[in-house]
């Protein structure tokens, strides 16, 4: 198992330990330990397991068990660690970020949980110098962090068990599959995938059966409908029972499609879409980017094509997007659904990541959003100046609107549009395409803006 030393400097590993990626930790852990780092019976904790140690300051019982020189408190100095009467020490070993930079050593330690929070994110506890705070939050797979082993001294528990990303989708075909983290003392006699176009899918809808016992399994679906969402979710079988992993969720392609053909697609509400509903897709192949590409002619969740350029109508709008989630929002001029906490915050490096695409969840395999670059060519080859000629063009580009960056209100519908492109500008802003009465071009705003969508397929 690769470590990462802070600056690559060993002196750092043998005074703070290393730093370690977590797909490392998952490949590496089984029944035995953890493989060059935790002894045969430890185990990298999980979520639930580091929260019920963030609960009990004090005391040698934590989490039903014992973690190896367990508890906390902050740091008095960045020399010292974080200990207390249950021997919890911990320097603060700073972070590797998934770019390859370094950062806060003598401040900082984040500890692995083996649970993800989304596909490409999983848990870890914060642990800052001179601050009494300790909390839970998640960061990129590939990052490094520290790890800290758990060794259980009760009886067995459900495995734990993570849902992998959905590939390979064909009409009437997917792969999916998992990792089982933790046996939970018990072995683990079978594991899979189940699947429903019903949420949280459990073993009384379709399932596989691929093995049994720990690490990383891969699971073929079949008998598919298409142009439909599926929910997924690994499961692992012991003795205390059965397991379910974290949801995700896929579209089928359409059987057959062929560019400039209708495309349905069943909407269903979750984790992408706002609502239930079906909708028929146009489609046109076009040269607009430098080189044929097949999109749809109306916005993403949109019932029908724009009927004018400055269309205002929710039927022509469609949803709308913040930069790099998967969640679309429906806005129907006086209230927004869902109606949960607006996220006015979202400083990531990183473009729009394939597992959040929103094209690529709700349309089917190849479904995608365009790059800057594809919006930038499309602007120059089609000569687009205002939101006359975008809507002129085969894409019927239109005054769509945008939901606002700061609180999620409706903003501009009728009177400009604004379409996200895949790539981001900086942390915290993203390229998108902008069209209203005077202009038409590329431009940034904010990663938190919700702005409507449009899919191309290569």
């Amino acid at each position: 198992m690769e470590k990462y030393c802070y600056n690559n400097q060993e002196s750092n590993c043998e005074v703070y330990g290393g730093l370690y990626q977590w797909d490392e930790l998952m490949q590496y852990q089984t029944t035995e330990g953890v493989k060059g780092l935790c002894p045969s019976g430890w185990h990298i904790p999980t979520q639930e397991e580091l929260e019920t140690l963030i609960s009990h300051l004090e005391g040698e019982s934590i989490a039903g068990g014992k973690m190896k020189e367990a508890g906390y408190v902050h740091w008095n100095s960045p020399n010292t660690g974080a200990t207390n009467s249950s021997g919890f020490t911990a320097l603060p070993a700073g972070h590797h970020y998934f770019d390859g930079t370094f950062t806060e050593l003598g401040y900082r330690s984040d500890h692995w949980t083996s649970t993800l929070s989304s596909s490409q994110i999983a848990w870890n506890i914060n642990l800052f110098y001179d601050s009494p705070n300790v909390s839970m939050s998640g960061d990129y797979r590939a990052s490094s962090l520290s790890a800290r082993c758990l060794k259980d001294d009760q009886a067995p528990s459900l495995p734990t068990v993570n849902t992998e990303d959905v590939s390979g989708i064909t009409a009437n075909t997917a792969t999916a599959g998992g990792i089982v983290v933790s046996d939970g003392g018990s072995q683990v006699t079978a594991r899979g995938v189940c699947w429903s176009t019903n949420q949280s899918p459990t073993l009384n809808d379709d399932f596989t059966t691929d093995g049994s016992g720990t690490g990383t399994f891969v699971s073929n679906l079949s008998g598919l409908s298409p142009s439909t969402t599926y929910y997924v979710r690994a499961y692992a079988t012991n003795s205390v029972g059965t397991a379910y992993g974290n949801q995700v969720s896929f579209t089928t392609t359409s059987a057959g499609f062929v560019c400039g053909n209708t495309l349905t697609i069943n909407h269903i509400a979750g984790e992408v879409a706002p609502v239930n509903k079906t909708v028929n897709y146009g489609t046109v192949e076009t040269n607009l980017t430098g080189s044929n590409k097949c999109w749809i002619t109306q916005n993403l969740g949109a019932d029908r094509q724009a009927l004018t350029a400055t269309d205002d109508t929710e039927a022509s709008a469609g949803w709308y997007w913040q930069f790099n989630r998967k969640q679309g929002y429906k806005h129907d001029g006086v209230s927004r659904i869902p109606s949960t906490t607006w996220i006015n915050s979202i400083s990531e490096n990183t473009d729009w990541l394939s597992s959040n695409d929103p094209c690529l969840s709700l349309l089917g395999f190849g479904w995608r959003i365009p790059t800057y670059t594809e919006w930038g060519n499309a602007d120059i080859n089609g000569s687009w100046n205002n939101y006359n000629t975008t809507y002129s063009s085969v894409l019927k580009i239109h005054a769509a609107g945008n939901l606002s960056e700061t609180t999620g209100s409706l903003n501009a519908r009728g009177q400009s549009g604004t379409y996200w492109s895949s790539n981001q500008n900086d942390p915290v802003s993203g390229w998108s395409f902008a069209t209203g009465s005077g202009s038409a071009h590329t431009g940034t705003g904010g990663k938190p803006t919700g702005n409507t969508l449009r899919c191309l397929k290569d």
